[in-house]
């Protein structure tokens, strides 16, 4: 983008003395000192649950819903997670992860 400014002539002598003298261009110094005035936006923190806290939560929902009958399968489409992984975490939480009666233990829907 190109820019017309009215700078006085001795504000202008002194910026083009300081360029000579780095060996730089008034635009250049110009620039720099914007840069330095105008700083990056500093990025907001993602909105995001700690994963410990995220791990603790989807635990609680495997150890509820196997609490109620609900299978391996089950379980992985209600949380979103492979059956693997929710052998997993069951096996972590000490969990059996074997078959059980879908119907024994969970409550009329």
């Amino acid at each position: 983008m190109k820019v017309t400014l009215n700078i006085p002539d001795k504000l202008w002598a002194r910026l083009a003395s300081v360029a000579d003298n780095q060996g730089s261009r008034v635009s250049t110094l110009l620039e720099e000192a914007i840069k330095e005035i105008i700083q990056p936006e500093p990025k907001p923190e993602p909105l995001t649950i700690p994963r410990s806290e995220a791990d603790a939560r989807v635990n609680a929902q495997i150890d509820i819903l196997r609490g109620l009958g609900y299978s391996v399968t089950e379980i992985s489409k209600r949380v979103g997670m492979s059956t693997f992984a929710i052998r997993y975490r069951m096996q972590q939480l000490g969990l059996e992860t074997g078959r059980v009666n879908n119907n024994a233990n969970r409550k009329a829907s």
